[in-house]
């Protein structure tokens, strides 16, 4: 499973009800996509709260990609995996390369 989340940092003045437990203004827009080993997930329409867009700090909207097994045949999540934290505006039109390997490896 791939699953993106976008979020951004909130500039001084933003209001608290957009301001998550974690500090950062969600965006909406986190979706996950079921993939096979050696594929590639594409993101292509991504929802956004066009809206929070101006209480985000000069960083902009933020991009977390994080993978983990389906769960199909364990319960636990069996892979060990990269991530990618960082800029959206920075890697648009890019493929993200995401290490995994096996938990038990």
């Amino acid at each position: 499973m791939v699953m993106e989340i976008l979020y951004g940092f909130p500039k001084p003045g933003t209001p608290r009800r957009l301001i998550a437990e974690t500090g950062e203004v969600a965006l909406g827009g986190n979706t996950t996509q079921e993939i096979q080993p050696g594929t590639v997930a594409v993101f292509n329409s991504l929802s956004v709260d066009s809206s929070a867009l101006q209480y985000l700090n000069d960083g902009g909207p933020q991009l977390l990609i994080n993978v983990f097994s389906g769960r199909k045949s364990s319960r636990d999540n069996l892979l060990d995996c990269s991530i990618y934290e960082g800029p959206l505006k920075q890697v648009q039109q890019e493929t993200i390369s995401i290490k995994c390997k096996l938990i038990a490896e």
